[in-house]
């Protein structure tokens, strides 16, 4: 407790001051990261967003700009998926976008995929990871991923 683990800052492609924070494990295969957002308890009333974006052929569209939008204040704020070189290794969310401390609420989720623009209302419910889905064509789907085969997950 008290120890600096960090400063806010604008270096690297950022849209404002913010300390990044992550997890990298370190393997025979490299340097794998894995998000804190997704296991740290948010504060009260806040919750968690992350999702997989994938294209019509179910592979992640990375660097991908996805919007969201509060309904209730109408403030937008630009997600990034993650970079093509992120090696994401959470094996129950295999997410590729996380955004913390979101007031709960209901958000407008956008992307720009081929030419259209797909667009979903979401709930954030506070105190918790809540997941969504773009599939392509299928656009946005709002739950949470299948649980992961025990026997796999465990190994």
């Amino acid at each position: 407790t008290g120890d600096v683990l960090g400063y806010i800052g604008m270096t690297g492609k950022t849209s404002g001051p913010h300390v990044h924070f992550e997890v990298r494990l370190v393997g025979p295969q490299g340097d794998m990261v894995q998000n804190p957002e997704l296991w740290v308890a948010p504060i009260v009333g806040r919750g968690v967003l992350a999702g997989r974006i994938r294209n019509d052929y179910a592979n992640p569209l990375t660097a991908q700009e996805v919007w969201l939008k509060s309904v209730e204040t109408g403030k937008s704020q630009l997600i990034m998926t993650y970079s093509p070189k992120t090696r994401q290794v959470d094996d129950y969310f295999k997410e590729n976008f996380a955004v913390g401390d979101l007031v709960a609420g209901e958000y407008v989720i956008t992307i720009f995929y081929k030419g259209k623009w797909y667009n979903e209302t979401i709930t954030v419910s506070p105190g918790t990871v809540n997941f969504v889905f773009f599939n392509g064509k299928n656009g946005f789907v709002q739950r949470h991923p299948s649980p992961p085969d025990p026997e796999e997950f465990l190994q």
